[in-house]
């Protein structure tokens, strides 16, 4: 019989029904998770009551976040404090502001006072002058043009900016270097010579020949000056300007009127005493003028003067167009002494203004009388009148002493301050150079990243303001959509200005003297007649834009300024840098996400196009972008 081994165990864990639990631990099985509850730290929570009370407490954020959205559409809620601002130009700005501020005025009593209140301390200036923030930025402009200017740099004849240059240093070399009086002398005696030099004969002496001559190669404006109007085929005739500023002192016969034409008789003898002094010692004269020929002379220039200014109309005598303009022909006849054939073609080329222009003038009176007073006038005196506003032209550059008469001659004629040499060769700059200064400027101060993102703010806000007209009637909104759809802006310079192409070329057949300042004045005279011709051709056979040829405002000006007449937006080289603009300055249009958009308020829309730091305008606190920008963002 076989021995009986161990009792055999049975295993039921894959069959067997699960012993019932009281465990709460063991729910989460299976079949635990069918139930409709759910275990919280050893406690059944059921789920329906739980499901419900959180979908309507979501119910009531939805509707609360509803609210406070159209609350915020409802009413303009405060702007977030602007980003702190730490460019050097902000910098530079808050330190001339903290400048201006006067601690000692309480604020909540007087916040002009206290804002402002050492401004002109500052800038200390006569009661009578206008001075404000936009004057100084002009004035650190005309600094740092003077700067460029004097950086030093080989002379290259085939650049424009080492002409203008060459003419600068050249300018200021002179104010420390010899007498340019004998040079003086050859021009003299090149268009009539000089009874003080004893190089003048009135029968060889020809009004038309010495007055084209002078208007031409030195752009004298004697009697009358002279612009072509191309877009209205027309010739404009102006008043002159005569020595002294006000042309009453000449008729004047008050002591205080008297006082100030013998001032300024003293002052033409002053310089021509000069002239006189530097003739040759052994040179022998035989002059008809006598021992006193600079006070004869000047004698000359002041009757001719006061001839000119008796007859010239007032203000309100002035007729405006149509009473005041005729045709070529009687012109030609009314002051046939200016032969106005020959001398539109001398000034502006041969057959560019037609037969067929108008002429505007100040009034057939004063144009009539001129006539007659150039007809009966003694030659010696007419001779004299020419040759004393050549030698006041070339005055700055014949010498120091020469240059200091002429600061005393403007002060005395034309209540000008006296001014440093930089600045009357910067003025002289400005005249004859306006392209090339712009293209210096612009290179080493402005930047041509400037100019072009001036360019396409502007494009943005005009696109942007003509979507902005429908609260306005049909009618207006049609005129509004055409004038600024016609709005030219002209950002301070030429469009091929920063082009060194085409700027070398413009000043081309201009050869300069890299030690000679008299001779460069000289040749940037005729230089400038040249262009005349050029660019009045230029107009009449390509019909280009005259924003292509001429220039307008000044090199250091910062004010925008607009031409109703015109349709034209000039936006300043000077203004296109910081504080007031700055093409770092991104768009700031940080949109908001897609699925906020539908309740993003419109404060916080606009103040994220704007609170990126920059530097603030000029006068004001380091602030947001401008609002132009924002607009253009919106």
């Amino acid at each position: 019989m076989d021995e009986e081994g161990p009792p055999a165990t049975l295993h039921m864990s894959a069959v067997e029904e699960p012993e019932t639990v009281n465990d709460k631990r063991f729910l989460f099985s299976e079949l635990g998770a069918s139930r409709p509850v759910w275990v919280v730290a050893g406690y059944q929570v059921p789920k329906l009551p739980v499901l419900a009370g959180g979908c309507a407490l979501l119910a009531l954020l939805c509707v609360l976040l509803g609210g406070w959205c159209g609350a915020l559409h409802g009413r303009a809620a405060p702007p977030p404090p602007p980003a702190e601002c730490e460019t050097a130009g902000c910098l530079r700005q808050a330190a001339e502001i903290a400048s201006y501020l006067n601690s000692s005025s309480p604020p909540c009593q007087n916040f002009y006072e206290f804002a402002c209140g050492r401004f002109d301390d500052v800038h200390p200036l006569g009661t009578e002058i206008s001075y404000g923030v936009v004057d100084v930025l002009e004035s650190l402009n005309k600094v740092r043009v003077e700067e460029l200017l004097e950086r030093t740099q080989f002379h290259n004849d085939y650049s424009a900016v080492s002409k203008a240059k060459t003419f600068y240093s050249t300018c200021m070399a002179s104010f420390h270097g010899n007498s340019s009086s004998q040079r003086l002398q050859d021009l003299i005696n090149s268009v009539g010579g000089l009874d003080l030099l004893d190089t003048f004969d009135p029968d060889e002496w020809s009004f038309p020949d010495v007055f084209l001559r002078t208007r031409e190669n030195n752009r004298l404006r004697l009697f009358f000056s002279i612009t072509w109007l191309q877009s209205l085929n027309r010739v404009m005739v102006s008043l002159p300007r005569l020595g002294l500023r006000n042309p009453r002192v000449y008729t004047d016969d008050s002591p205080k009127g008297k006082t100030k034409r013998d001032v300024y008789r003293q002052a033409i003898v002053a310089v021509l005493a000069l002239v006189q002094a530097d003739l040759p010692a052994e040179r022998t004269l035989n002059r008809s003028c006598g021992d006193d020929c600079a006070g004869a002379l000047a004698d000359d220039v002041i009757y001719m003067e006061t001839e000119i200014a008796k007859v010239m109309p007032k203000s309100g005598d002035l007729l405006p167009a149509p009473a005041n303009i005729m045709s070529l022909e009687d012109m030609s006849q009314l002051a046939s002494q200016f032969q106005w054939r020959r001398l539109l073609d001398t000034l502006f080329g041969t057959g560019v203004i037609a037969a067929a222009s108008s002429v505007q003038i100040p009034s057939k009176e004063y144009m009539s009388n001129i006539n007659s007073l150039i007809k009966t006038s003694n030659t010696t005196v007419l001779n004299n009148y020419f040759q004393w506003n050549l030698i006041r032209q070339y005055l700055p550059a014949m010498g120091p002493l020469y240059a200091i008469l002429a600061e005393e001659m403007n002060f005395i004629t034309q209540g000008k301050a006296t001014k440093a040499r930089q600045e009357v060769c910067f003025d002289l700059m400005r005249n004859y150079f306006p392209r090339a200064l712009r293209a210096l400027f612009i290179r080493g101060h402005i930047g041509e990243n400037n100019v072009a993102a001036a360019q396409r703010l502007v494009t943005r806000v005009k696109r942007q303001l003509a979507t902005s007209f429908g609260w306005m009637t049909q009618k207006a909104r049609d005129t509004s959509i055409t004038v600024l759809r016609n709005l030219q802006v002209n950002y301070g310079h030429s469009a091929w200005v920063t082009d060194p192409r085409r700027l070398n070329e413009y000043y081309g057949s201009l050869t300069l003297n890299k030690a000679d300042f008299f001779t460069n004045m000289l040749n940037v005279d005729r230089f400038k007649a040249s262009e005349l011709k050029t660019n009045a051709a230029r107009l009449v056979n390509d019909d280009a834009s005259d924003d292509d040829v001429w220039v307008e405002g000044d090199t250091a000006d910062v004010r925008v300024t607009y031409n109703p007449v015109r349709g034209r937006l000039r936006v300043p080289a000077g203004g296109l840098q910081v504080p007031l603009f700055s093409h770092e300055n991104p768009d700031y249009c940080q949109q908001p996400p897609r699925w906020a958009r539908w309740c993003w308020p419109s404060w916080l829309a606009r103040s994220s196009c704007a609170t990126a730091p920059t530097d603030g305008p000029a006068g004001g606190t380091p602030r947001r972008q401008p609002a132009i920008d924002a607009t253009a963002c919106a």
